[in-house]
């Protein structure tokens, strides 16, 4: 079976976002506002997304636009966080998490959008997937553990798709995006235990409602990541058949339809 590609997904088309807002003073960091066209009087739930690309900056929020206009579109309000990657200026650890933080906390001012901030999940792929977890501990984290002076942000529930959960087993790995966990953590696992120990998913808190969702064929983050883990973490587990790394963002795919149905299950428009 054919799976898609990152190029399939990255030449998908896509409308623009209806607001960009700068979170911070680098130009990585900005969000992409999507806002339903119907939003109910109390406002659209919010979904937090994080894209993926092996923390590399490599790959930006552009192959994440088409995913966001189809959440859009089923009635939910999308904030897409863009953030310092690896082989960015301030980039990796801590910079790339200090921005995640960030990007997460500032929905604390899209207040005057048409947006339930009372109803918010965060949702990632793959690397995104990783900090998407990651971000929804904060909350229950030390103060020092957050990676931005604010007060972290509540959220609803938090979605992993093709999550990378256990960064010192991902980090043995030899393919590119693995080693490319080397790189965002500044050394290995043995050289830099304590920061795995911050910020893999595995070893944390995650958001009371969590659900982890994994193509069965994926070939870039094996679905074992998920699977061993779900129990670990205390969240749902969904294996998708016939689904590989990126058909869980790339729309037109049959694994798609089932991605948008558990969405509904964590998050209903």
């Amino acid at each position: 079976m054919n799976h898609a590609t990152f190029k399939q997904v990255l030449a998908l088309p896509a409308s623009t976002p209806d607001a960009v807002l700068f979170y911070g003073q680098s130009k990585q960091q900005f969000g992409e506002l999507w806002l339903p066209s119907d939003a109910p009087a109390k406002g659209a739930p919010l979904l937090i997304l994080i894209h993926g690309g092996c923390w590399l900056n490599a790959f930006d929020i552009a192959h994440s636009r088409a995913m966001a206009m189809s959440l859009k579109l089923q009635g939910y309000g999308v904030w897409s966080l863009e953030y310092r990657r690896v082989g960015d200026a301030g980039g990796g650890f801590p910079g790339s998490f200090m921005d995640v933080a960030e990007g997460v906390d500032y929905v604390r001012q899209l207040h005057d959008y048409p947006l339930d901030l009372q109803r918010v999940v965060l949702i990632g792929h793959s690397a995104g997937g990783q900090l998407a977890l990651w971000a929804s501990s904060r909350a229950q984290l030390p103060a020092g553990h957050r990676f931005h002076q604010a007060d972290a942000l509540p959220v609803q529930g938090v979605i992993g798709l093709a999550a990378i959960i256990d960064l010192v087993a991902y980090a043995q790995g030899e393919s590119q995006c693995q080693q490319a966990a080397v790189k965002l953590m500044g050394g290995t696992p043995e050289q830099q235990p304590q920061r795995y120990q911050w910020v893999s998913p595995v070893n944390l808190p995650l958001a009371s409602n969590a659900l982890l969702i994994h193509g069965i064929d994926d070939s870039v983050v094996a679905f074992a990541q998920s699977k061993s883990a779900a129990a670990r973490v205390g969240a749902e587990w969904l294996p998708i058949a016939n689904a590989g790394h990126f058909d869980l963002i790339h729309p037109p795919a049959d694994a798609w339809v089932s991605v948008l149905h558990a969405i509904k299950g964590v998050c209903k428009p």
